[in-house]
């Protein structure tokens, strides 16, 4: 009831504020929603889907006639016509009972594909009010979203920030008030030392050098020693309270550029309710978060990506109501959208409860699209396969609707939030449960934690955020892959690259070889890469400034920002290094199998299980660069479902793995008929005597510990098991 006053508050004060200003179509509109929301207040009218539709509708139409004013358009529609039919729902007429189709259009427009703007509507009306409908909504309602308001030059900003940043900037005043004084000081110390530099040339010009004489010089000296400690412990105590309140208004005054989220969510909430409308579906909409705050830069971007993910999860996630049924799930289909912290970021998660992403129909497009070739397909791991869904084109959807099915989605939300805002996109799916879409962005993309380091005489920044450590290790500690390298860091393997090499900027030919290499250890979700660099310059908060305009393609580079000496240093996008080394690994692995794939007829099929992205890769790395065919399964109860469904050779898998560990995934193998007599290797940090005995219990072939982990050894075990 409380939202509903504040509705009607609304209506009354939009009423009153278009007479004041004589805007008479805007007044009659909100006179006309005022009287009916009024009639719902009271109890005389009660609330239906088909009168929230109906209201709904209002609101576009007073958006639509504030452009109309803002533009000194032409009236667009025929207002009366509209009036009419709100006044026939106050009287409780029939035709609230009707469909009242919705045009509106989506946050952005891609001007590559017109059919990239939705036109979303319920089924349409009898044949015999389809013109009366037509004749009472707007052909082209603009219906305000937050890219429409807030792509102006303006913001609103709250009189408490501005009252923040106005007391932030008195506070430097007196700080620098308090060094200008400190120059008084250092005049004083500049007159005692020429005191003390005439003195000391009278006496090496007399050669003798009375009592007096010296105490005088002694006593200059001390002063001079006094007024310099004073002097320079002044300035260092005003430089660092200067340099806190300099961090604490720029802080103060990025704030005032920041907005809720819920700017976009109450957007997406409107959306989801017509695109179900659209596509003859329920769903429950749950939101959270909205309060996290986000740059007004951002802002504008994000609501395109969201809406696109959304009418995704909608007409592809969610399951009709009678698979749904057969499923075991509720009728009605859930979509949450949650925001929120982590680190210096903003974490935004889309998640639905639907059929999960239909992965051997990606595939199956891939194929007919060429995107890659069936043997390179079958060698992909899931991750890769989900990572499909954001080529431009690719559809799964067999029946193009206004709703969906042109692929010209996905590809657009991955330019959006990874080429533009720099931010990282992951995908979780799991078969008839459903996916989930998380997003990393920058909260801001003015200042930020950049860590500078330099390769071959050359800086380059960092984000804080995608450093999870540095560390250093012998060259010898080095683990050889095909093509590659890698280091082994708490028993995970990650892969090395030198930073130059990620950049295309040199080849391993021209790499200075080093004893002792840095490297940082970097972070896409769930995938880790170590880059090499020659030296660490600098770590702190520092100005980030965009690319210019002919620069703002390069996918590597998020933006620059500056050295002490006003050089320019490209700041490095973790995500595209990540994705580039990824590339490699992959690349080496093809040559790899062209290699053996002509010495040999029959390749060994192997099964590795490891929640670990990274071991799991290293072990495929080299197993494939012997020959062997690789599958990899992120986890036990995967592992066994591909056993189920073809065979293997042999299986490697880990023992600490969610949703089914290794000793329970190698009991299962023994207890099955067709894959009993499968050869099992373990693969695991754990190292007590106790855990091996369970291993050979369950009946593993072979037990590896990790932290003895060696190439050879796993490939000698391999060829004794299965040549």
């Amino acid at each position: 009831l409380e939202t509903l006053h504040n509705i009607f508050r609304a209506a009354h004060s939009i009423k009153g504020t278009s007479r004041m200003l004589k805007l008479e179509r805007i007044n009659t509109a909100a006179h006309k929603l005022e009287d009916l929301l009024g009639a719902l207040r009271s109890g005389r009218l009660v609330l239906t889907r088909e009168l929230s539709t109906l209201l709904f509708h209002g609101a576009d139409v007073i958006a639509e006639l504030v452009e109309e004013n803002r533009n000194r358009q032409e009236p667009a529609f025929d207002l009366e016509a509209f009036c009419r039919r709100l006044e026939e729902a106050l009287q409780g007429g029939t035709a609230i009972g009707q469909a009242i189709p919705t045009r509106t259009v989506s946050p952005a427009r891609d001007e590559s594909d017109d059919t990239s703007s939705a036109h979303l509507a319920p089924p349409p009306p009898p044949a015999s009010s389809q013109q009366a409908a037509d004749a009472v909504i707007p052909s082209s309602s603009n219906r305000e979203t937050p890219q429409t308001r807030l792509a102006g030059t303006t913001i609103r900003i709250a009189s408490d920030r501005l009252d923040e940043v106005i007391n932030a900037t008195g506070e430097i005043s007196l700080i620098q008030r308090r060094m200008m004084e400190r120059t008084a000081d250092l005049k004083k110390l500049a007159r005692t030392t020429r005191r003390l530099q005439r003195h000391a040339q009278l006496m090496r010009k007399d050669g003798q050098t009375s009592i007096d004489e010296l105490l005088n010089v002694q006593d200059l000296v001390a002063q001079v020693t006094l007024l310099a400690r004073q002097t320079s412990t002044a300035f260092a105590d005003d430089a660092e309270m200067q340099t806190l309140l300099v961090k604490d208004l720029q802080n103060k005054a990025l704030g005032m550029r920041m907005l809720p989220l819920s700017t976009v969510f109450n957007s997406v909430a409107r959306s989801v309710r017509d695109i179900a409308a659209a596509v003859g579906k329920e769903i429950d909409f749950v939101s959270e978060g909205g309060e996290s705050e986000l740059d007004k830069k951002m802002i504008e971007r994000i609501g395109e990506p969201l809406l696109h993910m959304v009418r995704n999860a909608i007409d592809h996630g969610i399951e009709p109501v009678d698979k749904r049924r057969q499923a075991g799930k509720p009728d009605r289909g859930s979509i949450r959208l949650f925001a929120g912290y982590e680190g210096g970021s903003i974490i935004i998660e889309l998640e639905d409860d639907g059929a999960g992403l239909p992965l051997e129909a990606v595939k199956e497009r891939a194929l007919k699209m060429k995107l890659v070739d069936r043997d390179t397909l079958e060698q992909m791991a899931e991750r890769e396969v989900v990572e499909l869904i954001f080529h431009p084109g690719l559809s799964t959807s067999s029946f193009i609707t206004d709703v969906s099915g042109r692929g010209v989605g996905m590809d657009v939300v991955r330019k959006n939030i990874v080429e533009e805002l720099k931010g990282e996109i992951t995908v979780e799916t799991t078969p008839g449960k459903g996916s989930r879409f998380n997003i990393r962005l920058p909260a801001t993309l003015a200042v930020r934690s950049l860590l500078v380091v330099e390769a071959e005489r050359t800086l380059f920044a960092f984000l804080s955020d995608f450093v999870d450590e540095i560390i250093q290790v012998q060259q010898p500690d080095l683990i050889p892959m095909a093509g590659y390298t890698a280091v082994r860091l708490r028993e995970q393997f990650i892969p090395v690259f030198e930073l130059l090499h990620l950049l295309n900027q040199a080849s391993p030919e021209d790499t200075v070889s080093r004893e002792i290499l840095t490297i940082l250890i970097v972070s896409n979700g769930a995938e880790r890469l170590g880059i090499v660099v020659n030296t660490l310059e600098s770590q702190g908060a520092m100005t980030i400034k965009p690319l210019p305009v002919h620069l703002q393609n390069n996918a590597w580079v998020s933006g620059i920002t500056q050295a002490g000496n006003q050089d320019a240093i490209c700041l490095l996008h973790v995500p595209a290094l990540v994705a580039r080394a990824r590339q490699g690994q992959i690349s080496q692995r093809r040559q790899a199998r062209a290699v053996t794939g002509q010495q040999e007829q029959r390749k060994i099929r192997i099964l590795v299980a490891d929640d670990s992205i990274n071991t799991s890769e290293i072990e495929r790395s080299i197993l494939e660069s012997y020959g062997y065919k690789v599958e990899v399964a992120n986890d036990g109860l995967s592992a066994w479902s591909k056993l189920q469904e073809a065979s293997y050779d042999l299986l490697i898998t880990d023992i600490e793995m969610p949703r089914m560990d290794g000793f329970t995934l190698t009991e299962k193998v023994r207890g099955s008929g067709p894959q009993g007599n499968l050869p099992v290797i373990i693969v695991t940090s754990l190292e007590s005597e106790a855990d091996k005995k369970r291993g050979m219990q369950v009946g593993a072939n072979a037990y590896i510990v990790k932290g003895d982990f060696q190439q050879t050894t796993l490939l000698d075990t391999v060829r004794t098991l299965v040549g």
